[in-house]
């Protein structure tokens, strides 16, 4: 999350007020600051807004958008950010849309587990999607779920991060995820967020940009003056 506010954009700014902004070049100095500091916050909160990828209706998907959350975490957690964007984590109601999953998060070279939204944590072997969904598709690895040292929460392609099994699968695992299985298994993970509304949320960086851009309007009309 961005670290700098314009609050303290401005306190900068009035600390280079040595003559009680009278002289034109304080006032440069000034407006300078304040465009460069607005620009620095944009791109701060810019490279931490989730980047979606939409599974286009043309293309058969169902119009929904995906992302990662911005941090590794336990299942609650990553639930609650897919939440604070307007979704949740991401419920895989075919074999259609786990295959975009895999060619859209697991094509890299890193190969890593992700959160989905399956959970049986109220119900021992009730599992359903945090999002409401009815369970339509599961893809289980083979022998999966087991709970296995109390595991309520579902992640996609654990055993395929550990060297073994097949891409994209599924496994119950703890709320923090598992240790000591090796490869890069290990939790915590990132989640898979989903979206199903029209639009998905304008980064704040955009506002921000529109507040740098009116900065360097203001800093280009004082050269005027």
């Amino acid at each position: 999350m961005p670290k700098i506010s314009t609050f303290f954009i401005r306190v900068l700014c009035n600390k280079l007020n040595f003559h009680g902004g009278k002289t034109m070049f304080n006032k440069q100095i000034k407006n300078t600051l304040f465009v460069a500091s607005s620009l620095l916050l944009v791109s701060q909160s810019v490279f931490a807004s989730p980047m979606y990828v939409t599974w286009d209706e043309a293309n058969g998907g169902n119009g929904h958008h995906y992302a990662l959350t911005e941090l590794s975490s336990d299942w609650l957690n990553a639930e609650q950010q897919s939440i604070a964007e307007g979704g949740h984590l991401v419920a895989i109601n075919s074999a259609a849309e786990q295959q975009f999953l895999n060619d859209t998060f697991l094509s890299s070279g890193d190969i890593l587990p992700f959160w989905i939204g399956l959970t049986d944590k109220d119900a021992e072997g009730d599992f359903i999607w945090s999002n409401g969904d009815d369970v339509t598709f599961t893809n289980w690895k083979a022998g999966e779920p087991n709970n296995y040292q109390n595991e309520d929460y579902a992640v996609m392609n654990w055993d395929f991060a550990r060297g073994q099994g097949i891409k994209g699968t599924w496994n119950d695992v703890p709320l923090q995820g598992t240790t000591g299985f090796g490869g890069s298994s290990n939790g915590q993970y990132y989640g898979v967020i989903e979206i199903s509304s029209a639009s998905v949320p304008a980064p704040a960086g955009l506002a921000l940009m529109l507040f740098a851009l009116c900065g360097l309007g203001f800093s280009r009309k004082f050269k005027k003056v």
